[in-house]
């Protein structure tokens, strides 16, 4: 069984042309030479999810710079960074085949009309990937300040220093984070919720935030560029169920599909 998210550094197919891709509005030529020495060092230690269509080749960086390795023709997706404040879009230089990025991001978002992927860079020896894949997902802990109760003077909600839902290598599979989670937020999920025939282990641990939707949504999507991609149903009665992706959350649409 194909990991649920696959590193990025190995070679994919070519990708094909996607009209729905849209260009930035800055200049992409830029004539400034990048200083790069024979010595430089490249991490390659990304990992991809999200659509192939509008995703990369590969992505690497040198702890200044980060290369995107797009396929020859391939229209340029909007590419967004995450950090600790949001998405916020980044202006990139063409050094074909790569884009070329000024720093190094948690996280970059590359969107194209309804598609949309993400390159996450993965823990390394002295690299906290909890603390920055939390910040990738998780609402930055100083937007309180603008908020409607602070401005009121009333107190602002608190924020944990650990989100509410995180993935635990313990946890073992997908579907055994998915139980916990759903009895953390009072919903229902079962192995009767789980319609697929296959378990799906889990690489490391992630934080996902404090909203029960949004941590379901952000760990199933890990399995978009797998063999077997999913994807989560909640139901108005609060029971929370996984589908693979082709198939409908709605039974009563299944049931008509199939006579």
């Amino acid at each position: 069984m194909h990991r649920a998210v696959h590193r990025i550094s190995a070679c994919l197919a070519v990708l094909p042309c996607v009209a729905a891709c849209v260009s930035p509005s800055w200049d992409t030529q830029d004539s400034t030479t990048d200083n790069v020495t024979p010595d430089t060092a490249y991490d390659f230690n990304w990992r991809l999810s999200g659509e192939r269509a509008i995703a990369p080749l590969q992505v690497f960086d040198d702890g200044r710079r980060t290369w995107l390795h797009f396929a020859p023709g391939q229209p340029l997706p909007a590419i967004f960074a995450v950090g600790r404040s949001g998405e916020q879009p980044v202006p990139y230089r063409r050094r074909d085949p790569y884009v070329v990025i000024d720093g190094v991001w948690p996280a970059l978002i590359m969107r194209g009309g309804s598609l949309r992927a993400m390159a996450r860079r993965q823990a390394v020896s002295g690299f906290d990937e909890t603390a920055d894949f939390a910040a990738v997902l998780a609402p930055a802990a100083d937007a309180t300040a603008d908020s409607p109760a602070a401005a009121d003077g009333a107190e602002p909600p608190r924020h944990e220093s650990t989100p509410a839902f995180h993935a635990e290598i313990t946890d073992g599979n997908l579907r055994q984070v998915l139980v916990r989670w759903a009895g953390l937020a009072g919903w229902t999920f079962g192995p009767e919720h789980w319609d697929v025939d296959v378990d799906i282990p889990l690489a490391g641990g992630a934080s996902f935030g404090d909203d029960f939707k949004q941590a379901v949504r952000a760990l199933v999507s890990a399995t978009e560029m797998a063999e077997r991609p999913l994807q989560p149903c909640f139901y108005a009665n609060r029971v929370l169920r996984v589908v693979p992706y082709a198939q409908a959350c709605d039974r009563a649409a299944t049931r008509e599909a199939a006579t």
